[in-house]
């Protein structure tokens, strides 16, 4: 993505199972990536960590779907300034 930028992934060892439009998918992780970079100027790091987990018994799915796949996405950048958070 660029010399000083790097990303990290971290995923579960064990298999996750799930139903995905993978070319939905890839497009989000590309964009998350590239506004990421261009956030952080071209310096920085994308973590991208994969996991499973188990959804609150009080979730209707909880009972058709013991776990789902989590992608947490973020960045050591500066962060928004609060002109543009306040619009968001």
């Amino acid at each position: 993505l660029g010399r000083s930028f790097a990303v990290h992934l971290q995923a579960t060892p064990e298999p996750i199972v799930a139903s995905i439009n993978l070319d939905q998918l890839m497009q989000v992780l590309t964009n998350l990536a590239v506004n990421a970079r261009d956030a952080c100027s071209g310096q920085g790091t994308l973590h991208v960590a994969i996991s499973r987990a188990i959804p609150p018994p009080s979730l209707p799915e909880a009972k058709r779907m013991p776990h789902y796949a989590v992608i947490d996405v973020s960045d050591d950048g500066p962060g928004m300034p609060q002109d543009v958070l306040d619009h968001i």
